[in-house]
């Protein structure tokens, strides 16, 4: 499963940076961070700014639980 962060929004990279900290220090906010991702995937999908798969792929790549 390989996602190309340069083609996502600049907000998305940032979140992805901010997920893959929280996840190499075992941080729990990687869950309260992963969950705003889910809601940023789901409004750029809207926008047009991402497609389907590539959301899909974010959730099943930061999973909440």
């Amino acid at each position: 499963m390989f996602i190309d962060v340069n083609d996502l929004p600049k907000a998305m990279k940032n979140t992805i940076k901010e997920l893959e900290e929280y996840d190499q220090a075992n941080d729990p906010m990687f869950f309260e961070c992963a969950d705003m991702l889910y809601m940023m995937a789901d409004r750029f999908l809207k926008d047009g700014a991402i497609d389907s798969s590539t959301r899909d792929k974010l959730i099943l790549k930061y999973p909440i639980a």
